[in-house]
């Protein structure tokens, strides 16, 4: 060890020598023995000083003088004190030795060591052996009284200063244990010299020993510091780097987005427009075909989106009210006609205690179930897919509720459960695998289960169908739904007739719910003798029938029921999976498509029974053609630099009954509404020479300038499907937002509304000038 910081640094310098001088004070005054002591005012006033300076690390930094003059004091009057009977006698030495004592004590407080090198630092505890030497040289002492003036500055080197300080002191205190000797060999402890040195020398050096280890250790936790310090910088610089990464990651996939969607925008808009115009049937099978490639890959892509949104952490999760069954029902009657396309059961079953509202987002909810749900029904060729919905009992505040989708399917082994939710893993990777996807689905869900607040897991075996379920945490909701209605169902008697137990299973669980009375029948004839035998109060009003039976049909059950003079007042409900029949069925008052919804149930048999028995056989329900708009009229510019996406756009206006007018870019945009005025505008985000942000900034400021001038309603078609387009339009002062590729069924929607409000403005406008 070569160097060592000095301890003359002026923070904290009180606290560091106080304890040395202290001893050194009491040390001079025991020289003369406790009767001197005792005898003597001064010398007990020193060793009080020199205790209290021994003890002054242990008092608070507060109580400790801070100024250097202030510091030194007590210093200056205890080793005054101690020296007292040098300097009583008034002998010229005796006054010089007793100033230079106490000027070495206060030397090491007073002189600002910070200014002097620190080759220098040493002089203090050196000069003080070097005056102890010449003191007890001169007055005679004995190695006893010795030892403790030389082991204190001996010490103070060992702990503070450098080898060579360190060496050098030694060597002054053995000097001056052996002068000591030396000069009064008659003293009775004169023999112990060799043993006093020989400690002196052997303490101070392992003082020494601990001091470096001590020094190593500070030195290698320095390094670890530095060490510590510059990783976490690099991994400072390197976390900047992967935001940096994340940031062009996004950017990319945006551009991708819209490079991708903008020909897309084109094909599937033109191949829906195409299959509105007369067709020969192979035709119109080339052309579904592309609209369905085209669906799929827009899938793909959404997909791939999706999992890029949700792993950057870019997701937001919404907090609005729902309704947890509504959303399950809207979410599974999708798949209704696929189902029925493959001849499997899709079954939905809602406990009954699920909450009317929560407070959640349910478009994340609904894009989990879509996934479940599509995968049962793709994979499965026979039998049924059960959706379920039950609540759990949440450890904390909150609504938790658990989803399961079962079917009977191709199921999965161990190894296929293990990785089947991992990402970009699908069960069947190889060539020749029957279904379609990009195994980013249930990696999908799985993140998005884990933003809800739940888990997901799959129970399945091979061969044996599976059992797909999540959970999902939801607040409780403030509103409270309305579920008063005009007549009661509780006590109604109704036969359910359905060759599927679970069908019949969960129809049971609803009517209960419900408080009506129910019996359940396998099939038709069996409960068709049943509804003759029952008389009185267990007469049947209500007879839910499945169409598919065996032996006896749904069709020809209901036929039979309205032949007979005793049953003819029943309501019919008749369940479908083939969706409903071009033909009203005779004997049935309403046909509802599988799977029912408990709500739509729910109301069917509250509007059959309000109605009875004067109510009118009921014909099939059919979808609601949506009523022309009265302002056909109407002048739509769309702005787009795309020629493909310009006909779709085009096409699709003129097929709706507007007139359409072009712009190629958000120049040419500005330029032609500041020559017409126009009832919409479908304007493109991106594009030369101006894009359809700045397009619209320039329109409305245009409008800000001119009272006369009406808000144009301007609708953004954008391929980018990122998260924060939909508000940066709006920012922009776009009114609504539409994403390529657009379909007829979305514009139409988009312009009845905004030409609906501009209309009702206009008539505003008009108004308040007459």
């Amino acid at each position: 060890m070569t160097s060592l910081n000095s301890p003359l640094q002026g923070l904290g310098l009180s606290r560091r020598v106080y304890p040395f001088l202290g001893l050194g004070i009491v040390g001079m005054v025991t020289i003369r023995g406790l009767g001197g002591v005792i005898t003597s005012p001064e010398l007990a006033a020193a060793v009080v000083i020199g205790v209290l300076l021994v003890m002054a690390p242990l008092a608070p930094v507060r109580l400790l003088p801070s100024g250097r003059l202030v510091a030194a004091i007590p210093v200056a009057l205890g080793f005054g004190l101690a020296a007292y009977p040098l300097w009583a006698s008034g002998t010229t030495v005796g006054i010089a030795a007793s100033v230079a004592l106490a000027a070495v004590g206060c030397s090491l407080i007073l002189v600002p060591w910070d200014r002097v090198p620190r080759s220098l630092h040493a002089i203090s505890p050196i000069g003080g052996l070097l005056i102890a030497l010449f003191v007890e040289a001169q007055y005679g002492s004995s190695v006893l009284h010795a030892f403790p003036f030389v082991l204190l500055p001996l010490l103070f080197l060992a702990l503070y200063f450098t080898n060579f300080e360190f060496a050098l002191g030694a060597a002054l205190a053995v000097i001056n244990i052996v002068v000591v000797a030396i000069q009064n060999p008659d003293a009775t402890d004169s023999g112990q010299a060799l043993i006093a040195a020989l400690t002196l020398v052997g303490l101070g050096l392992l003082v020494r020993r601990v001091v470096a280890d001590l020094q190593t250790s500070r030195a290698e936790a320095a390094a670890a510091e530095a060490a510590k310090s510059e990783l976490l910088a690099s991994l400072g610089v390197r976390n900047e780097q992967l935001q940096d990464m994340t940031r062009m990651k996004s950017e990319f996939l945006a551009s991708m987005s819209h490079e991708i969607r903008t020909p897309m925008n084109g094909v599937i808009g033109m191949t829906g427009l195409l299959l509105g115009t007369e067709l020969s049937s192979e035709q119109r099978d080339y052309v579904e075909t592309i609209r369905t490639s085209g669906d799929t890959l827009l899938e793909i892509i959404n997909d791939i989106l999706d999992f890029s949104k949700i792993e950057a952490g870019r997701v937001r999760m919404e907090s609005v009210d729902f309704s947890p069954k509504h959303v399950t029902e809207e979410a599974v009657e999708l798949f209704g006609e696929a189902a029925a396309n493959k001849g499997i059961e899709l079954i939905l079953d809602v406990e009954g205690d699920i909450p009317a509202q929560v407070v959640g987002d349910p478009g994340r909810l609904r894009q989990v179930l879509l996934n479940l749900v599509g995968n049962a029904v793709k994979f499965t060729d026979a039998g049924e897919v059960v959706v379920r919905v039950l609540r759990l009992e949440a450890k904390g505040p909150g609504v938790l509720l658990r989803f399961e989708v079962s079917d009977t399917g191709i199921g999965l082994s161990e190894d296929e459960k293990a990785q089947v939710f991992a990402t970009y893993s699908q069960v069947d990777s190889s060539t020749t695998r029957r279904h379609g996807g990009t195994g980013l689905g249930l990696a999908i869900a799985r993140m998005l289960t884990q933003l809800m607040g739940g888990e997901i897991g799959v129970e399945s075996n091979k061969a044996a169908g599976s059992r797909f379920w999540f959970t999902a945490m939801f607040r409780e909701s403030t509103i409270k739904s309305d579920v008063s209605s005009p007549i009661s169902l509780v006590g109604t008697a109704v036969a359910i007739v359905d060759d599927n137990r679970t069908n019949r299973t969960i129809l049971e669980r609803y009517l209960d719910s419900w408080g009506m009375r129910q019996r359940s029948f396998e099939g038709g004839m069996e409960a068709l003798r049943e509804m003759r035998r029952a008389q009185g109060d267990d007469q049947f009003d209500v007879a839910i029938v499945d169409m598919m039976m065996p032996g006896m049909d749904g069709r020809a059950l209901a036929a039979e029921i309205r032949r007979d003079q005793s049953l003819m007042d029943m309501v019919v409900v008749l369940l479908t999976s083939a969706g409903h029949s071009e033909q009203p069925v005779p004997g049935v008052d309403i046909e509802l498509v599988k799977p029912v919804r408990p709500s739509q149930l729910f109301d069917v048999l509250h509007t059959l029974l309000a109605a009875k028995p004067e109510r009118m056989r009921m014909a099939p329900v059919e979808e609601p053609v949506p009523p022309a708009h009265a302002g056909r009229d109407a002048r739509i510019l769309v702005v787009e630099d795309n020629v493909a996406n310009i006909k779709v756009a085009v096409r699709m206006i003129e097929r709706l009954g507007y007139r359409a007018d072009m712009a190629g870019n958000g120049l040419e945009a500005v330029s032609a509404l500041g020559k017409l005025d126009y009832d919409a505008v479908l304007m493109d985000c991106q594009m030369p020479e101006m894009d359809g942000y700045e397009a619209t900034r320039q329109i409305r400021r245009h409008e800000q300038g001119n009272k006369e001038r009406l808000h144009t309603p301007i609708i953004a078609m954008t391929a980018s499907a990122m998260s924060g387009d939909r508000e940066r339009c709006l920012a922009a002062g776009m009114d609504d937002y539409i994403s390529k590729p657009i379909k007829l069924h979305v514009v139409a929607a988009v312009l009845e509304r905004w030409l609906g409000t501009a209309a009702g403005e206009e008539e505003r406008t008009a108004e308040a000038k007459r």
